[in-house]
């Protein structure tokens, strides 16, 4: 009966209809079924009526067919006669209002009973949800704990490598100098510049060698031969091949991240004579530091610990910087010089309103 109420869909109803008359037992079902109430039978017609004369719009030629047959058998069979009409309007009316009135004192009555059933186990599934939300917490705590072990192991590593290199290039530099055991005059630079270093009253006495850099064009034919050792490989310089995508400057940063705070970091750029490099200034709490925008790659690791300026990425402890003063950059007050006690000096510039608040920090 449920299912050729008006309030099913219209397939759910014609699916209802073919399966009564599909049944080898129809008739003696619909017996059973029309006389267990008064009231059962005039729904039945009721709805089957309602199905045929007023829902044949949303049937198939074939549904409604087959619904108008089982009308027609149902009269033969004596138990019903469904006939169009008007007066059926107003018993569908009086049926359904008497089936929501129903539907509502059934749902006032079983409230209590449905809320109980709901939350009978509310508790049990509190307790549950806090016990995994417990587990997933001591899980994700566990694992957080070792992927820091982890990056820490890999970035100790990382650094070790890079600060291994840096000591090996220096040990081969002592050894292959044109004055060492172990000399090499294809690769070793022919040409002088001034070092980085400062005696008293700023002055610059010390050589070292170094590579041009320079367009043979720009040399006359005898000197040219200068410029062959650029093309040449160091020595021992295979053994730093799979190393040469480390950075000194992400080893500082990884380093900065774990051992020191950071108080105030701003852009800055370092000052040389050859170039520009871009970075970072960071002040920390024992240090100032700079970290280059470019890596180990674009410069001449060589050259760097020869004697000149590190600029790639460097700590200078604030018990080695001896003096900070303010200098002009570019016709603009904008720049700072460090001297630090070992006889070399910074060029730092900044843009235009970040030295001050850097001459702030002590």
């Amino acid at each position: 009966m449920w299912l050729l109420s008006p309030c099913q869909p219209v397939k759910m109803r014609t699916f209802a209809v073919h399966t009564l008359r599909s049944e080898s037992r129809c008739k003696e079902l619909l017996n059973m079924i029309l006389h267990t109430h008064a009231q059962t039978e005039q729904k039945f017609a009721v709805f089957l009526w309602d199905l045929i004369y007023r829902s044949s719009g949303q049937m198939s030629c074939t549904d409604l067919r087959t619904c108008q047959d089982f009308s027609l058998q149902l009269q033969s069979w004596g138990m019903m006669n469904i006939t169009a009409g008007d007066l059926w309007e107003d018993e569908l009316k009086m049926l359904l209002a008497d089936m929501e009135k129903q539907r509502q004192q059934h749902e006032k009555q079983n409230d209590g009973a449905a809320h109980r059933s709901v939350f009978k186990f509310e508790g049990l599934m509190k307790t549950v949800a806090e016990a995994a939300m417990s587990i997933t917490r001591t899980v994700v705590d566990a694992q957080n704990g070792e992927r820091k072990v982890f990056m820490e192991h890999i970035k100790q590593a990382y650094s070790e490598n890079v600060q291994i290199c840096i000591k090996w290039h220096k040990i081969i530099q002592q050894l292959s100098h044109e004055r060492a055991v172990w000399f090499f005059p294809d690769s070793y630079p022919r040409s002088w510049q001034l070092d980085a270093t400062e005696g008293p009253a700023r002055v610059r006495n010390r050589l070292q060698r170094c590579h041009l850099n320079i367009g043979r064009q720009y040399l006359m034919s005898g000197a040219q031969l200068k410029l062959d050792a650029v093309q040449n490989p160091d020595p021992l310089s295979y053994l730093f091949e799979q190393d040469k995508k480390s950075s000194t400057s992400s080893v500082l940063i990884e380093r900065l991240h774990t051992n020191e705070k950071i108080q105030y970091m701003c852009p800055a750029k370092v000052i040389t004579p050859a170039t520009e490099v871009p970075g970072e200034l960071l002040i920390g709490e024992s240090c100032l530091y700079f970290v280059a925008d470019v890596s180990m790659l674009e410069t001449d690791l060589a050259e760097m610990t020869a004697g000149s300026l590190d600029v790639s990425s460097t700590a200078w402890p604030f018990e080695n910087v001896k003096e900070i003063h303010n200098r002009r950059f570019q016709l603009q007050e904008r720049a700072l010089e460090i001297f630090l006690l070992n006889g070399k000096t910074y060029l730092v510039a900044f843009q235009s309103s970040k030295r001050n608040l850097v001459s702030l920090y002590p």
